[in-house]
């Protein structure tokens, strides 16, 4: 996708997020929910008929973690091409 888009002269860059407690396991792959604290957002998944629920509230060594994981997909970003993230 990348050299597609140089090939036709423009630029691509990469968004790079993390949900936090705004996403869901029926969205996110069944993954755990980290967030600064243990709070669901009140109300429904817009779309969806699911509730919103209380994330896991993250840690000192799963936000470094967190920062790890971010730093890596910031280099295959650039290994792959993108023009900036």
């Amino acid at each position: 996708m990348v050299k597609a888009v140089h090939d036709k002269g423009s630029l691509i860059f990469l968004q790079i997020f993390h949900a936090g407690r705004a996403s869901h396991p029926f969205v996110n792959g069944g993954l755990d929910l980290w967030a600064p604290s243990a709070l669901a957002i009140p109300g429904r998944i817009p779309g969806q008929q699911i509730d919103y629920i209380a994330p896991k509230e993250i840690t000192l060594d799963e936000i470094k973690e967190l920062k790890e994981q971010f730093l890596n997909s910031f280099k295959l970003a650039k290994e792959a091409g993108f023009d900036g993230v």
